[in-house]
């Protein structure tokens, strides 16, 4: 893969790729889970999320088989944690005096991909969705969607537009964490490195997920980044620490890494979410994901690395946010050709849903590449281009010539 050069007034991290927030070190194998976890995301709303049928899926025992698998949750879980290993390798080459560099660099780079998936789906919505009612095989989530965005006011596409709402492209929810939690994550990290006692900043931790407990029932907007905070602060704690790993024998980091993921998988089989992010399942996720994350980052395991660095995982992750946002546009859209032909009564409820997922995942793919060429890479290369310019602005200092 072609490298931009670094500008000479700052080293960035160049290349061409979704997780553009690493100022030191590439981690290309977490670009690779990042793939996977896109992927698992797509997956998940084809072959989970009831649109071509009237009843759920939940029942089929294939399904409930492939729910440790298949599990968006998870996915969404490891997005937050990276985000937080990240953003702190952002925010160790800033200081408080150029923190604007930061803002830019994240705002741009989030932020205008996503309004233009939201735009995209508006105006499919607008002119290709259409009210299935009629057949037998529209489902409540199909018909709640279409109700919710076929005829919209101004205010509710101007609320979907800031985030607030997320009815036109529902996986925008996590895009607002993303945002809410990095406007505040500075505050996070200086307060983590007031001291450098693992005690204290692991009591951080502690007291972070002692908040999500109790405002569990209040996730309303603003108060709902306290129940993702410590997930992007266990990714600060990876930055910290994950470096210890490398004192254990290979042969045991290997064994952790393969208990990691059979961990995440025995939650996703085990515990129910309910399409929520319960306390109860997010917690052991963030353990065996933090786990996972750092022998990925700093552990001893070629074998893995070589599995993770494979062209076709590279690609997943280099077009996984394009994936993510365009992946509603494509399951909506497969769900009402397969309504419209009728395709339940012809290869049953479980066929339905695995076609619906084969075809909105492969025309997604290609779609999400074309996305990422068009619209994310710009993204990316502006949020530098801006970023570079806010840094070399709050390090020039005026020269004061003695008298």
């Amino acid at each position: 893969m072609s490298r931009e050069a670094p500008p000479k007034s700052l080293t960035i991290d160049a290349s061409d790729i979704a997780v553009d927030e690493k100022t030191q070190y590439r981690y290309s194998e977490l670009d690779g889970l990042r793939g996977i976890a896109s992927l698992l995301v797509g997956l998940n709303h084809g072959i989970t999320i009831p649109l071509v049928i009237t009843a759920t899926l939940a029942g089929v025992p294939i399904v409930n088989a492939l729910a440790g698998v298949i599990n968006g949750a998870i996915s969404v879980d490891l997005f937050f944690i990276m985000s937080g290993f990240f953003l702190c390798g952002m925010l160790a080459s800033n200081s408080i005096h150029n923190l604007s560099s930061y803002y830019i660099r994240r705002y741009i780079r989030l932020i205008p991909p996503a309004i233009v998936s939201i735009l995209i789906l508006y105006i499919f919505v607008k002119t290709s969705l259409q009210n299935d009612s009629k057949y037998p095989e529209a489902s409540m989530d199909y018909l709640l969607y279409y109700a919710d965005n076929k005829i919209i006011t101004a205010k509710t596409f101007a609320l979907n537009i800031l985030f607030i709402h997320h009815t036109i492209n529902p996986v925008l929810w996590t895009i607002r964490e993303e945002i809410l939690v990095s406007s505040i994550f500075p505050l996070v990290y200086f307060i983590k490195n007031l001291f450098s006692f693992w005690w204290y900043r692991t009591a951080w931790l502690i007291i972070y997920l002692f908040i999500a407990v109790l405002l569990k029932h209040h996730q309303s907007l603003g108060l709902d980044i306290f129940h993702y905070l410590y997930m992007f602060y266990a990714g600060a704690m990876i930055r910290d620490y994950a470096s210890q790993i490398r004192r254990l024998p290979v042969n045991l980091q290997y064994f952790l890494c393969f208990a990691a993921v059979a961990g995440l998988i025995i939650i996703g089989e085990l515990i129910p979410t309910y399409g929520r992010h319960r306390i109860i399942f997010d917690v052991p996720v963030i353990v065996f994901g933090s786990m996972l994350i750092i022998l990925l980052s700093h552990g001893t395991i070629p074998a893995i690395r070589k599995v993770l660095n494979t062209r076709s995982l590279q690609f997943l992750g280099r077009i996984s946010y394009s994936f993510y946002l365009m992946n509603w546009v494509f399951v909506i859209g497969t769900a009402q050709v397969l309504m419209q032909t009728r395709m339940v009564t012809y290869i049953g409820a479980l066929g339905t849903g695995l076609l619906l997922t084969f075809i909105s995942t492969i025309l997604n793919l290609y779609a999400a590449n074309w996305f990422y060429i068009a619209i994310e890479r710009q993204a990316v290369r502006w949020s530098r281009y801006f970023g570079i310019i806010a840094y070399n602005a709050s390090n020039t200092r005026p020269i004061h010539k003695p008298t």
